[in-house]
């Protein structure tokens, strides 16, 4: 799957990755915010800044790890309201674990 990556410059797929990861954690607290009823994109930009800084996004960081986009596949699944999305979506983070 990630094959294609290596015929690409190390620093750009390393810093795109990073930001990647970045973006999906505020992804991951976006989504929280809509499934709970409440929060605005301003208060997901103060707990993106927070959480990177605990130790799952923080790992997933230093060490480049699909974890996080893994947790952001399986959350949107468990709020999207189409059946066949959230199958496929759980079932191609399955897959990658």
């Amino acid at each position: 799957m990630f094959y294609p990556l290596h015929f690409l410059p190390f620093t750009a797929v390393g810093l795109a990755w990073q930001v990647a990861i970045v973006a999906a954690v505020y992804a991951i607290v976006r989504i929280s915010q809509r499934m709970v009823g409440s929060g605005s994109a301003r208060e997901a930009m103060v707990w993106t800044a927070g959480l990177i800084w605990l130790e799952p996004a923080r790992v997933a960081l230093d060490l480049g790890q699909v974890g996080v986009f893994l947790t952001l596949a399986v959350l949107y699944a468990a709020y999207s309201t189409r059946w066949w999305l959230s199958g496929l979506l759980v079932g191609l983070a399955a897959g990658v674990k």
